[in-house]
């Protein structure tokens, strides 16, 4: 099979933690590790090299000079070179690719095309990015002023050429960065040849443009493209929901994911991931996990929840979320655990879940039954529709972002799904110290108000007492006022610091930070450009060399964020700077233990 010349591009991304895991690309990662073989180390995110083929979300059509009024969208795309006036045909290709992570570094990415009709001679083509919106109804008459672009790389094709790959590494890596993705269009520079192209509507499947992605990245984003829901084989993409009002039909082929309560009905919603094929991720730690859930119809306020399915096991089974009804879900024996709420009000656009929990368990090893979903409230008597795998829009997709440490097998040490740790922790809000652990190391929490299995990370009020299996032994009288801590930072474990592997974009910079004890009531990150010796004072926008404390935002109960924005990131360019992240606790001030250093371009 010919292969065409590829231009010799530097990978233009790096590995960064990302929160927006709408993972927003953080490019220092500082965060607790959850689930972890040892809980009080941190470890850098490992990258994790992938190959990906996007084979849907595409858009093509070409425009025609001769017939400058009249789209051409259709099975195959016609390119035709200028050798005779008026008879120029140009070809456009656009893909979806939210399915490469954001803190992706693109070694090679190539848009593959298949010929439908051999060229008539030997031509070039030559690509070019466009940089306008398009749509499949485009006109050389409304279009071929904005196509008229510099062009790239030159791909030779001969009457033998079957398939032609064209390198489009750097724009991968450039539209991961933020450039707006209008796609490409191709053009022959140079004598009057055609050649006919495949398109994204060809019958044949196997025919249609794909794009073929190499990367390295410390995370994953998992969201399907259209028409990809499956149920051969379990652990798939598969979602539903379920309705009492039509207790019998299934939901699974819908595009939307209806949740909610009215007066008359109860829908609740199934969604699993394919996350334990990911590479390395058997045994892997857990950084972060985010469920996202793209809001199609907005409803009034209410609480969400999402949970691990724990039973029953058959929801394993291939095709099983799919075929649930209201009638056939046996909520009798539906379990979930480690539920996290979010709240919806009313207008969010999305709705999203920290479910790094439940993730790190499948990483150790315990079934992928997916998320089970519901409304908690019963107050507000409205139904709210989320986008479904089967949403003919990418953006409307449910999504789950993980962010880990490659492992090589299962953790073990977690208990079957369900079940109360060995050594359960009874927490409270105003105990100073980190000793309140239940003095029942060998028994599971029992259950004294109701017949639901207590979670193993019990929380209560400054007034609650802990039951009597689980009483902490800092009983009597919680030291909430401590001795206060030095008016010096204490370099501490507990505040660790993750940098990524090599150079970070400037585009989403985002400092984060652990907070291992879970108890800072103030946090702040102090940089540093050694080269200069000055301090980044936020505040400001501006370089100085007095320290400066940069305030930060608590973003989790253990994760600590401060951003850099909009023109004050181009004085971050082509620079390593050195980071501390200090705290105030019950325990005075505290600050990591090594400055950590990161070089950004």
């Amino acid at each position: 099979m010919p292969t065409t010349a590829r231009a010799a591009t530097q990978p233009r991304r790096t590995v960064a933690a990302t929160t927006a895991l709408a993972l927003a690309g953080a490019l220092l990662l500082l965060v607790a590790v959850l689930g972890s073989r040892d809980p009080m180390m941190a470890h850098a995110a490992t990258p994790i090299t992938r190959d990906l083929e996007i084979t849907s979300g595409f858009s093509d059509t070409d425009i025609d000079e001769a017939e400058a009024a009249l789209g051409h969208d259709g099975v195959t795309l016609t390119l035709t070179g200028d050798g005779a006036s008026g008879s120029r045909r140009w070809v456009a290709v656009r893909t979806d690719i939210t399915s490469i992570p954001a803190d992706a570094n693109v070694t090679l990415a190539e848009l593959v095309l298949q010929i439908a009709t051999p060229s008539t001679g030997a031509l070039t083509i030559t690509p070019g990015r466009l940089g306008s919106s398009w749509t499949e109804a485009a006109t050389w008459s409304g279009s071929a002023g904005g196509w008229n672009v510099a062009p790239g790389n030159s791909e030779p094709i001969t009457a033998e050429t079957t398939e032609v790959r064209i390198d489009v590494t750097l724009d991968i890596s450039e539209y991961l960065d933020g450039t707006t993705n209008n796609g490409w269009v191709l053009r022959v520079i140079g004598g009057g040849d055609t050649v006919v192209f495949h398109s994204s509507e060809a019958v044949d499947a196997n025919l249609r443009p794909r794009l073929e992605v190499q990367y390295s990245a410390s995370s994953s984003v998992l969201v399907p493209g259209a028409g990809t829901y499956s149920s051969d084989s379990a652990g798939t993409y598969e979602d539903t929901f379920v309705s009492a009002t039509d207790p019998d039909t299934t939901k699974s082929t819908l595009d939307t994911l209806s949740i909610g309560r009215t007066t008359t009905e109860v829908r609740e919603g199934l969604v699993r991931f394919p996350v334990v094929s990911e590479p390395g991720f058997d045994g892997a730690q857990v950084l972060e996990a985010k469920l996202v859930l793209p809001i199609s119809a907005h409803g009034s306020t209410r609480t969400f929840a999402a949970s691990r399915i724990c039973q029953p096991a058959s929801l394993n089974d291939a095709g099983a979320i799919a075929s649930r009804t209201y009638s056939n879900l046996p909520y009798g024996a539906l379990s979930s655990i480690q539920a996290t709420t979010s709240s919806y009000d009313g207008s969010s656009e999305t709705l999203e879940f920290n479910v790094t929990a439940i993730v790190q368990e499948w990483a150790n090893g315990e079934p992928n039954l997916g998320f089970h979903l519901k409304q908690t409230s019963q107050t507000s008597l409205e139904i709210v529709d989320f986008g479904s795998f089967n949403n003919g829009s990418a953006a409307l997709r449910p999504r789950l972002e993980v962010n880990y440490v490659a492992g090589d097998g299962p953790n073990g040490g977690t208990p079957a799904c369900g079940q109360a740790t060995a050594t359960a922790t009874a927490t409270f809000t105003n105990t100073a110290t980190a000793t309140a652990t239940s003095t029942a190391t060998s028994t599971p929490v029992t259950p004294t108000a109701t017949s639901t299995p207590v979670t193993p990370t019990a929380t209560g009020t400054a007034t609650q007492t802990p039951t009597q299996t689980a009483t902490p032994t800092s009983t009597q009288t919680p030291t909430a006022t401590a001795t206060a801590g030095p008016s010096t930072p204490v370099p501490t474990a507990n505040l660790q610091v993750l940098t990524s592997a090599g150079p970070v974009a400037r585009s989403r910079l985002t400092f984060q930070a652990i907070d291992a004890t879970q108890q800072l009531e103030s946090g702040s990150f102090a940089i540093l450009n050694p080269d200069t010796d000055h301090y980044w004072n936020g505040a400001l926008g501006e370089w100085q060399e007095e320290r400066f404390e940069n305030p930060a935002t608590k973003t989790s109960d253990t994760t600590w964020a401060f951003a850099i924005e909009g023109a004050a990131r181009r004085q971050f360019v082509n620079i390593t700077v050195t980071i501390e992240f200090s705290g105030d606790g019950p325990d005075g001030l505290l600050r990591s233990l090594e400055s950590a250093g990161m070089t950004i371009r």
